[in-house]
């Protein structure tokens, strides 16, 4: 599942080995999840996927199911991860 391999970045980036990434996870639930966080985030998951997002779709990321959507708009699925 694409959450599978989401999970660890947001957990390294955010530096939190427990981090319960949910699709519900947002940037207010998680205080270290700031701006500067948010941007590394992206890097490392272009990185994971090998794509580059448009800068319209980082900035509407609020969740993890936002960035999960945005992946299957690239085509991954959750069939593919």
């Amino acid at each position: 599942m694409i959450i599978d391999r989401l999970r660890p970045i947001f957990r390294d980036i955010l530096d939190d080995p427990e981090l319960p990434v949910t699709p519900t996870l947002s940037p207010a639930d998680c205080p270290q999840w700031d701006s500067v966080a948010h941007v590394r985030l992206v890097l490392a998951i272009e990185e994971e996927f090998a794509i580059q997002f448009s800068t319209e779709d980082v900035a509407g990321f609020a969740t993890v199911a936002d960035l999960v959507s945005a992946l299957g708009q690239l085509g991954f699925r959750d069939s593919d991860a």
